[in-house]
């Protein structure tokens, strides 16, 4: 029994700390995970609003994360519509047909 005691606690520890940011903005993050796979621009914009930052595939930088946020690095091939706010980021890639075809949600 006592060998088992520190990965109880090892493993509990993990999950109090993986749950932690979504604690700090429930809605947020819900709100940006709620993003899914094949909508359109259009409907990302009117869900959430205009982004904090834009960039199309000819106009990204190698660049394009957010100082003090988490960051995906990806290649743009249509856009990456970035969407912040106190704790959680948003990037929602958007394909060529004006479709999402990935999104990274991430912390501060």
């Amino acid at each position: 029994m006592q060998r088992l005691l520190p990965i109880v606690v090892v493993l509990s520890g993990g999950l109090v700390g993986s749950c932690s940011l979504d604690i700090a903005d429930p809605e947020g993050y819900a709100a940006f995970r709620a993003v899914a796979i094949g909508e359109t621009e259009e409907q990302v914009r009117s869900t959430l609003g205009a982004p904090y930052r834009e960039y199309s595939a000819d106009t990204s930088p190698d660049e394009y994360c957010v100082d003090g946020y988490t960051c995906e690095r990806r290649q743009v091939t249509g856009k990456v519509l970035i969407y912040k706010r106190a704790e959680p980021i948003l990037f929602v890639f958007v394909d060529r047909s004006g479709r999402v075809e990935h999104t990274f949600v991430g912390g501060s």
